[in-house]
């Protein structure tokens, strides 16, 4: 069996659900609602990330080093972050 067909593409053309069944959520826990089309850039960001957190939960601050790291931009401190972004509280 090739790979291509061991991920669930054919020949038709016709691609595998992108949802997983640990991804699929059922109706007793929605996501967050997108903006309306009349939103800002912001408002839509907001909303776009806040389904994100809700789904995938949210990065950690050790996430975001690694993310300012990798693009060459300093640190500009935990409480920086913490007060623009969603930030995973650590397990304890």
């Amino acid at each position: 069996m090739s790979t291509l067909r061991q991920l669930g593409y054919t020949a038709a053309g016709s691609y595998p659900s992108p949802m997983t069944q640990q991804d699929s959520r059922g109706i007793t826990d929605p996501l967050p609602p997108l903006a309306g089309p009349d939103a800002g850039a912001d408002e839509r960001g907001h909303a776009v990330m806040a389904r994100m957190v809700a789904r995938f939960g949210a990065p950690t601050l050790d996430d975001y080093r690694r993310a300012y790291a990798g693009c060459g931009a300093s640190w500009p401190g935990d409480d920086e972050i913490r007060r623009r972004h969603p930030v995973a509280e650590p397990a304890s």
